[in-house]
């Protein structure tokens, strides 16, 4: 049988093995890294593999589900911006006048 790549599940195409012995498409494997690089963490979650679901403009922190609701239920924060997370800066400038967003 013809040997695939277990992301696409199709036959190799510019196999590449990484040092864990695992081979994949090359295209699929640069597929993954990129899609790891654009998941933005939570700063409070220990683990390293949390995601955030809102980034705080004011604090500059980006929180999970579970530590973003401070933000969303006490007063105290009712002045604090929630945005989306990004992992590029530019992702957080006013895309007409190219500076930083401001509260």
């Amino acid at each position: 049988g013809e040997l695939t790549c277990p992301i696409c599940l199709d036959a190799f195409r510019c196999p590449c093995t990484l040092s864990c012995g695992h081979s994949f498409c090359l295209k699929c494997v640069e597929g993954a890294w990129d899609a790891v690089a654009t998941v933005v963490l939570c700063d409070f979650c220990n683990d390293g593999t949390t995601a955030a679901s809102k980034t705080c403009l004011r604090c500059d922190m980006s929180y999970c589900v579970t530590h973003v609701k401070p933000h969303q239920e006490n007063p105290k924060f009712r002045g604090h911006i929630l945005v989306a997370p990004a992992t590029n800066p530019e992702d957080r400038k006013c895309k007409t006048h190219r500076k930083e967003l401001e509260f």
